[in-house]
């Protein structure tokens, strides 16, 4: 809320509620700064002060929101309970704050903590997508775009321990399998959510394991077949079976077999799921000579 009141907003935000009191207050101003968060990143890509509301403007106008180490220190107690981010929504604000203290960090002050809480804020934001509403979700992709991590963020396990990983794979499945959001399938935060969940797995959450790849086949189907999808195919269809085979061999956590049962329920989702028939689309897609 103190965002928006610094962005002059907050007495819309309260006048619409009295017009609209069947939406809870709290959802409405949730709402209110990822659209705020959404054109603060607008700013700052187009090279404008997205800082001033935070009180890290050079015109002095609002004094600090908080103080660097006190950001640092919700950043890390945040970091180490992250589970806790994929039982909420609407940390837009939260995660906006903390994207402009890694810019800082990486750019201003040069830290050599820098790039470890870069990658660290990539994550909960892609933890944030997992549970997110529409508009809460685009304001996280700004945060992603802004603190983007490669190779090396690739390298390690997600979850933090059981738990955690039954949360990230569950909330995954329930995501991909609402018949509401349909039109999520083919935008990207879909596949950014698959990078995370096939890093996420663990011996025991096996069975997870095919609801999990049931919904990536059909993520692969609603993407192949779409018009509509903007990003490069030919990546699409690496991180889709990367991914795929991570379900099946992970090489992020401690080897492990799967259960007999659980392969059985494997084998039949991919014969249900027509993954052969999506494997000869997705070399089309790649490759066009090589349609018959």
């Amino acid at each position: 809320a103190c965002l928006l009141a610094r962005s002059g907003e907050l007495e819309g935000a309260l006048e619409y509620h009295k017009r609209v009191p069947e939406l809870a207050a709290h959802t409405l101003i949730s709402n209110q700064i990822a659209y705020l968060v959404h054109a603060r990143f607008d700013i700052a890509q187009a090279g404008g002060d997205c800082d001033r509301i935070l009180g890290w403007s050079k015109s002095g106008r609002f004094a600090p929101l908080l103080s660097q180490s006190d950001i640092l220190t919700i950043m890390d107690i945040i970091w180490t309970d992250r589970w806790v981010i994929l039982t909420v929504s609407g940390v837009s604000g939260l995660l906006f704050l903390f994207s402009r203290y890694v810019f800082h960090e990486r750019f201003s002050r040069r830290s050599p903590e820098a790039e470890t809480l870069k990658n660290r804020l990539h994550e909960l934001a892609l933890r944030s997508i997992l549970v997110a509403d529409r508009i809460q979700r685009t304001a996280m992709l700004h945060v992603i775009d802004a603190n983007p991590c490669y190779i090396e963020w690739n390298d390690s396990p997600k979850h933090v321990n059981v738990v955690d990983s039954r949360l990230i794979m569950s909330a995954f499945s329930r995501r991909l399998s609402d018949d509401h959001e349909a039109d999520l399938l083919v935008a990207p935060e879909a596949v950014l959510m698959l990078r995370l969940v096939a890093l996420s797995t663990d011996v025991d959450t096996q069975d997870l394991l095919p609801g999990v790849i049931q919904c990536a086949i059909k993520l692969g189907w609603a993407v192949l077949l779409s018009p509509d999808f903007d990003n490069d195919i030919g990546t699409f269809v690496q991180v889709l079976f990367q991914a795929l085979r991570m379900l099946i061999s992970p090489t992020h956590t401690r080897p492990y077999r799967l259960l007999p049962h659980i392969r059985t329920q494997i084998v039949e989702v991919i014969h249900e799921s027509d993954a052969l028939d999506l494997t000869a689309h997705a070399l089309i897609h790649v490759n066009p000579s090589s349609s018959p």
